[in-house]
């Protein structure tokens, strides 16, 4: 990626930061995955909601959560046992 682009994309992280959303690629580094995959569930609607401005998907600092706690897991049979 060139130093023009890098910076471009700076600039729209921080703007984004400042609408109260995230980028793919942030949301991509916090879910630890690649932005490839990020897509993939944007095509299945399986992912976090998004918006799209322009074509770059943002991602709501809101539904982001929403999407997180809608996704938590109960805890497995044998962290239960060892509480026991």
């Amino acid at each position: 990626m060139s130093e023009v682009e890098l910076e471009v994309n700076e600039k729209r992280e921080v703007l984004a930061r400042a609408l109260g959303y995230m980028t793919a690629s942030e949301v991509a580094l916090l879910a630890g995955i690649k932005e490839s995959t990020l897509c993939a569930w944007r095509k299945r609607n399986t992912g976090p909601p998004y918006v799209l401005f322009g074509n770059q998907a943002l991602y709501s600092n809101e539904a982001l959560k929403r999407f997180l706690c809608g996704n938590e897991r109960a805890e497995d049979r044998q962290a239960i046992i060892d509480r026991i």
